[in-house]
């Protein structure tokens, strides 16, 4: 049922006023009453052609035209496109904003670059281009966290403003679903029905693609597979959904993999570093990929060119070929897949399961938002003599609950990954054929070694790059294209300011790994527990701060670990780091641990992210409890006969450097309580500061 319930969120069920079966939608007859317009209409049918004669009518009728978008880079094509400044060109711009400009939804507050302020603007044209993302980037971007509840004010106003006088919005996406239309008329307001253009074409044999799936545990076949095609003079597109030097088949390795192996051929990387580097070939060509692209061998991309870019050159490339390692949504993977609109053949690894679920991993709305509200209840009430009494909770519930069906859609694809990709690629026309080559273990040694080589070289350049004043550092923050240099001296200054100790290439590696995340939460664990409400509160506030008393729920929980704190606490974890002490999967506090951890498992999720089941041993839940703080039980020996032998585990205190981080943080979070006069007090009862608590509450439990 809830598999079911949550497709239906996927679907476009309002009535279309116009439906089409057209190769290309072309120019649509929109009655002058139509206010909220939506388009729905096939991924290369020409959704933003259709959009251009739109904001010509309107800039000839004296209209301002916002075009509100998610990525930079695909703002500012849009904007080449319809002829109007993107935000930061409009003080260079002959018109300056009387036409109107393009912007970042991040932008999207008074607050920010493009100091946005909603009560400006009335009776325009607001368009959102692959609306479905926009919106989903809206509510749940971790880039629009800290002023989120001042964009979806903002949001509001401006739809408001829009809509309730003589404006229009345009909505338009390949994968159009009620949701866009519901988000819209919900913050604004607006209770007549949208007018709505349904193109119905679906590719025929001239644009169906033979989509070869390549189905191993991970993506060596794949890669195998396009070195021949290479050989054989191929000129491959490579979409891939990672960028960083840590991903081993991301757009990073993969470059310096085939640069290796073909060192004759032209090869140019598309991601987020790239096309902001003014040193780096690939630097704003977002706009121009057309008269870029036939000059190079082999483009790879990272998701920068996912959505929002239509390559129309022919005759060039003589495949696409896709790595999704469960990052992306497999709305945001198939869109990717097709950015290149020639029918040539595609080739396909996608990882079973996605790693990007949403809160709690839920594929029922229900269940998402209790979680949520629980979540954010306790975290408050676990501050609740520091926390402020007004604070508002129950922001924009209407926002919230169109949040929560996105999530669910994007968990419902991540459960089944691979499959949803495949399924929704078949529904779109085209054939799928499953390849005979799944792994490669040559090709998976030559690419890990790529890989490990590219993270110590830029590890090392980390730490090579001189140190940074806070007044460069703020101005690097605020630069919008940095070289490669740059990027490195910004990355040292953060890695200073987040551990407080020198770096070196060492600790650029360990943050690769996520290091931070993990001894954060054994710093206030243990020797930083009085610290822990100091922390959580200053989060707090600046969120109400900024949200004038308001807070978004999603991003409340995500900031606040006090919660996840008394989790481990109330599962006994303390008693799992006392030295010198054996474990077996019989002993008496494990099984207990383990049964406690059964019962919870919901609250466990919710709380640490970490999914118990029964299949797991006593000791793999408390591998599992254990990682969160980066720790684990060494293996020590067996014990017993054969038939009844016993494995034997033990604890032992980590020597990985973090506690030369402890004492850099004591410092600082020392200061910062003098300087804030701040006092913590125990207070509540579910906040447990002692080893001496833990065994009262399992006497208490027991």
């Amino acid at each position: 049922m809830e598999t079911w319930s949550g497709r239906s969120y996927t679907q476009l069920t309002y009535p279309a006023d116009v439906s089409v079966l057209r190769r290309y939608l072309g120019e649509i007859s929109i009655p002058n009453s139509a206010q909220l317009v939506a388009i729905k209409s096939p991924k290369g049918t020409g959704k933003t052609h259709s959009l251009e004669s739109v904001v010509g009518d309107a800039l000839a009728n004296g209209q301002w035209v916002l075009v509100v978008g998610h990525r930079v880079q695909l703002v500012e094509a849009l904007c080449h496109r319809f002829g109007i400044p993107y935000i930061t060109s409009v003080r260079s711009s002959e018109f300056g904003s009387v036409l109107g400009y393009g912007l970042c939804v991040d932008s999207l507050h008074p607050e920010s670059s493009a100091r946005f302020n909603a009560d400006s603007w009335h009776d325009g044209v607001v368009i959102m281009d692959e609306s479905e993302q926009v919106i989903w980037h809206a509510l749940n971007s971790g880039t629009c966290q800290r002023s989120r509840v001042s964009i979806l004010r903002q949001l509001k106003t401006l739809l408001s403003n829009v809509l309730q006088g003589s404006g229009r919005v345009f909505l338009a996406d390949a994968d159009l679903s009620d949701l866009s239309i519901d988000f819209v008329r919900s913050l604004s307001g607006y209770d007549s029905d949208p007018f709505v253009v349904v193109n119905e074409w679906l590719p025929g044999d001239e644009s169906r693609c033979n989509i070869y799936n390549y189905s191993g545990t991970n993506p060596s076949g794949l890669v195998a597979a396009l070195e021949k095609h290479i050989d054989h003079g191929g000129r491959p597109l490579v979409v891939c959904s990672a960028q960083k030097t840590k991903s081993k088949w991301g757009s990073r390795t993969l470059e310096t993999h085939l640069e290796k192996k073909y060192p004759d051929k032209k090869i140019l990387r598309i991601d987020s570093e790239t096309i902001s580097d003014p040193e780096h070939p690939a630097y704003g060509c977002i706009a121009h990929l057309d008269e870029i692209l036939p000059e190079y061998d082999i483009v790879i991309a990272s998701p920068s060119i996912e959505t929002g870019v239509s390559i129309d050159i022919k005759g060039h490339f003589t495949s696409v070929w896709a790595i999704f390692q469960g990052v992306q949504s497999e709305s945001s993977a198939r869109q990717a897949l097709f950015r290149l609109r020639e029918p040539v053949e595609r080739h396909i690894w996608a990882a079973s399961h996605g790693i990007g679920q949403i809160g709690n991993g839920s594929t029922s709305v229900k269940s998402l938002l209790a979680s949520q509200h629980k979540l954010a209840k306790a975290n408050v009430r676990l501050l609740q003599e520091l926390a402020l009494d007004d604070i508002e909770l129950d922001f924009q519930p209407l926002s919230l609950r169109i949040w929560a069906k996105m999530a669910v859609r994007v968990n419902l694809g991540m459960i089944h990954y691979r499959y949803a990709i495949l399924e929704g690629l078949e529904a779109e026309g085209h054939q799928i054929i499953d390849s005979e080559e799944l792994v490669n273990d040559a090709v998976k040694a030559a690419v890990t070694e790529t890989k490990k080589s590219n993270q110590i070289a830029e590890a090392l350049a980390v730490e090579a790059e001189a140190d940074t004043t806070p007044t460069e550092f703020e101005q690097l923050q605020q630069k919008k294209a940095k070289t490669k240099s740059e990027r490195y001296r910004e990355r040292k200054h953060l890695l200073k300011l987040r551990y407080g100790i020198e770096v070196n290439a060492a600790l650029v590696l360990k943050d690769d790994d996520g290091w931070y995340a993990s001894i954060r939460l054994y710093y206030y664990l243990t020797i930083g527990r009085q610290f822990l409400k100091q922390r959580d509160y200053k989060r707090l506030h600046e969120t109400y701060e900024k949200g004038g008393g308001a807070v978004w729920l999603p991003d409340l929980n995500r900031s606040q670990i006090s919660v996840a704190i008394a989790c481990l606490e109330n599962l006994g974890i303390m008693e799992l780091l006392t030295p010198n002490r054996e474990w077996r999967k019989t002993d008496e506090f494990l099984v207990r641990l383990a049964a406690i951890a059964l019962a919870h498992a919901w609250e466990i999720k919710a709380a640490l992210n970490i999914t118990v089941s029964e299949k797991d041993s006593p000791i793999a839940i408390a591998q599992k409890l254990l990682s969160k703080i980066g720790v684990k039980l060494e293996y020590l020996k067996r014990e017993g006969s054969d038939g009844e032998r016993v494995r034997v585990y033990g604890y032992t205190a980590p020597s990985d450097g973090r506690d030369e981080v402890f004492t850099a943080w004591i410092e600082r979070d020392e200061a910062a309580s003098a300087a804030l006069n701040f006092t913590s007090t125990p207070g509540n009862k579910e906040i447990i500061t002692s080893s001496q608590d833990v065994t009262q509450l399992k006497k208490e439990a027991a």
